[in-house]
């Protein structure tokens, strides 16, 4: 997208407001931003607009200036968020671009500014830690847990009751908040069973994950040990970078055609905690 930013007045914004329930930032550790500045700015200065997040609780929990670029290129611009409170990052309302005319000596004499701007996204190496249940969708039901748990301030205990075909707990990030794993070469997340699958079986439970270009994993767990954290870890350097830029969905579901492992049960339960990437 380009934006142009005629040089007068005080203030030019260029912002995009989520709608509710806002982007959770909380996971994060990293946020990113591509830029492409279309004059050269002085090279001893910043570029003359901000960045400035903002959240539903806290206000502008970030504002910036973004530092200098090369004219010409693609540059990416990263924030640090981890000196940033989670429980202020959790509702994401605006994210702001702007440009301060009284910026004088970054202007340097241009009486407009142009960017393109391109692929905002978050990275770090937590992908989501249950801490904002209502992110999740499906057919499971799920309960915060504050006392099992590896990690943060809950885990999620996501019942799966037998019936259909699919019974599905998924995350969807959202066109806005696409998860880049293409630096990572991991997936880990935490999962303790309430109850043991037969020996000879892996788990019913099948996680699957999904990017732009469609499903790029998709593989049952191996069989846990009930009442007890495993960490499962995901190798996904086999994948091409390309293939998971853009992560939009992780889905951990279980099949219901996989009566060996379901052994009877009518229901089964996982508690789940710390989904992440290195």
């Amino acid at each position: 997208m380009k934006a142009s930013y005629s040089v007068s007045g005080t203030y030019k914004n260029y912002y995009w407001n989520p709608p509710s329930p806002y982007i959770d930032f909380s996971s994060a550790t990293k946020f990113m931003v591509d830029i492409y500045p279309l004059t050269q700015t002085p090279s001893q200065y910043n570029e003359p607009i901000m960045l400035k997040l903002s959240d539903q609780a806290g206000g502008a929990i970030y504002e910036v200036p973004v530092r200098n670029l090369n004219a010409g290129l693609w540059n990416t611009v990263t924030v640090d968020l981890t000196g940033i409170p989670a429980a202020n990052r959790m509702e994401i309302k605006q994210i702001n671009l702007y440009l301060w005319t009284g910026f004088s000596n970054e202007i340097n004499g241009r009486t407009a500014v142009e960017y393109y701007f391109d692929h905002i996204r978050l990275g770090g190496s937590k992908i989501n830690g249950f801490e904002k249940l209502s992110q999740w969708s499906g057919e499971a039901v799920r309960a915060a847990n504050t006392s099992i748990k590896t990690e943060g301030a809950q885990s999620c205990l996501t019942t799966y009751t037998i019936s259909g075909t699919w019974v599905n707990h998924y995350w969807n990030t959202g066109n806005t908040q696409k998860i880049d794993l293409s630096e990572a070469s991991r997936i880990k997340f935490d999962i303790r069973p309430t109850s043991q699958t037969p020996a000879g079986n892996n788990e019913p439970l099948v996680f699957k994950v999904a990017d732009d270009t469609g499903v790029i994993y998709e593989q049952q767990i191996t069989r846990l040990t009930a009442n007890q954290w495993t960490t499962v870890t995901i190798d996904i350097s086999g994948i091409a970078k390309a293939n998971r830029k853009s992560v939009k969905q992780f889905n951990f579901y279980v099949y219901t055609a996989f009566t060996s492992a379901i052994n009877g049960r009518t229901s089964i339960q996982y508690y789940m905690d710390n989904l992440c990437a290195n």
